[in-house]
């Protein structure tokens, strides 16, 4: 009873997180946000929060090669605007065949299934969404991964581990190292990319903006804002409208015939 009145006084839910966080004396807090920040799930959450000294954590993936050279990269993020541009990204990515494609994010990637030997980026849950949206079944697309140590190990599905490759280093702070777009934005630089191309990084209006969305739209916006002051030699280039502020952009349409 006196649990129920503290429950409707707080408005505390029967939530499964709070469960396990109260079963493990971890603070929801903490596994709220990887939850709902990272996308990492319940377990992987508690995990991550229980080890205390994980410097030692060996990889057993490659390295990227830091002497792969693709001067020109299409980074794809997940924003509505691709399907609102998708003729025109498809004719940008055929005129320039000899650009790489990167997938920030596998929400459109059904939409480009004839691309191959791109690349993904696989953090926090991706992988499961990569298994949902597209199968892995003959996937021959690169994954990588954050930088070793793995505060959190990223879920990839079995059959794909001999696609992982793993980042070599970070230009970013501890706390944002693991986020999506710096990994992303990491994965740019060791592929030695002087061009960089966006599309599908919309942002949120202020109208949209719940918790979550605010939290992104901050923590992006502060990834980007490193990335443009540390790596003053490579171009980054939205091709699709966004909400991003310090980022140049240029029509998607005035790039294809």
């Amino acid at each position: 009873m006196k649990f129920e009145k503290l429950q409707n006084q707080y408005q505390w839910a029967n939530n499964l997180a709070y469960m396990v966080s109260g079963a493990n004396s971890i603070p929801q807090k903490e596994v709220m946000n990887l939850i709902t920040r990272r996308f990492y799930s319940i377990d992987n959450a508690i995990k991550a929060i229980q080890i205390k000294k994980y410097q030692n954590n060996s990889s057993k993936f490659p390295k990227l090669n830091k002497k792969i050279t693709h001067e020109k990269l299409l980074i794809v993020g997940g924003g509505s605007s691709i399907i609102d541009h998708l003729a025109a990204i498809e004719s940008f990515i055929k005129q320039n065949k000899s650009i790489n494609i990167l997938f920030s994010s596998s929400r459109h990637q059904s939409l480009f299934l004839n691309l191959k030997g791109a690349f993904n980026i696989l953090v926090g849950t991706e992988g499961k969404r990569l298994e949902k949206n597209i199968g892995i079944t003959n996937f021959s697309n690169y994954c990588i991964l954050p930088p070793a140590p793995h505060k959190i190990s990223p879920y990839i599905p079995k059959e794909l581990e001999k696609n992982c490759l793993e980042l070599n280093d970070t230009i970013f702070s501890k706390d944002k190292a693991d986020a999506h777009l710096a990994v992303t934005l990491q994965a740019a630089i060791e592929l030695n990319s002087s061009d960089i191309f966006l599309v599908g990084f919309d942002g949120y209006s202020a109208s949209e903006l719940n918790d979550r969305e605010a939290f992104f739209m901050e923590e992006n916006q502060l990834i980007f804002d490193h990335f443009i002051a540390y790596k003053k030699n490579i171009s980054l280039t939205s091709l699709t409208p966004t909400k991003y502020k310090n980022i140049s952009v240029n029509s998607i349409y005035a790039l294809v015939k």
